[in-house]
């Protein structure tokens, strides 16, 4: 679980916009330099080094993720993990976690699209040695996991302990 990027934008307003202007004109401010991140003033690289260097004061597995991941590998699963986090930042985070339980991690680069955008899953198949779609599971907790999985032809499954509550999801 993450609440870095909420973290990584407070970072971001602190050292570049004003100290002293009223909330309203900073947020006002803040919402036109965020509406396309990519094109924002703020090299990609403060964002990545800040993170980097901070991702571990709010991220934390969510309760009971250990018990699940030790219940699938046990059952012979084999796993990897798809997310729109930098891919650098991504292979870190899991690395720390959850040394060793993941077979792969595929994050965001430059070079290929996000999800819900079936790219990255075939980069993860690809890795995990091109099982048959029919053997696969996808498992998220957000509607835009749901359409990547649709989006990739494998079977989902939405779980509620993560960015959106059951009832939200419930309409997947």
């Amino acid at each position: 679980h993450s609440r870095g990027n909420k973290l990584q934008i407070n970072h971001l307003a602190w050292k570049y916009l004003p100290k002293l202007c009223l909330l309203k004109e900073c947020l006002v401010r803040l919402s036109l330099k965020l509406r396309n991140f990519y094109s924002f003033s703020i090299s990609l690289n403060t964002f990545r080094g800040y993170y980097k260097e901070h991702f571990l004061d709010s991220s934390y597995p969510y309760k009971g993720i250990e018990d699940v991941l030790v219940y699938l590998i046990g059952k012979g699963y084999i796993l990897g993990v798809v997310t729109n986090k930098i891919d650098e930042l991504a292979l870190l985070m899991v690395n720390t976690f959850f040394p060793g339980v993941f077979s792969c991690v595929v994050g965001d680069l430059p070079t290929r699209r996000k999800k819900p955008h079936k790219d990255m899953v075939n980069v993860a198949l690809r890795r995990l040695g091109s099982p048959k779609k029919r053997d696969v599971i996808y498992i998220g907790d957000s509607n835009v996991d749901y359409d990547t999985a649709i989006n990739s032809e494998i079977d989902v499954i939405l779980v509620s302990y993560g960015y959106r509550s059951y009832e939200y999801l419930d309409d997947y």
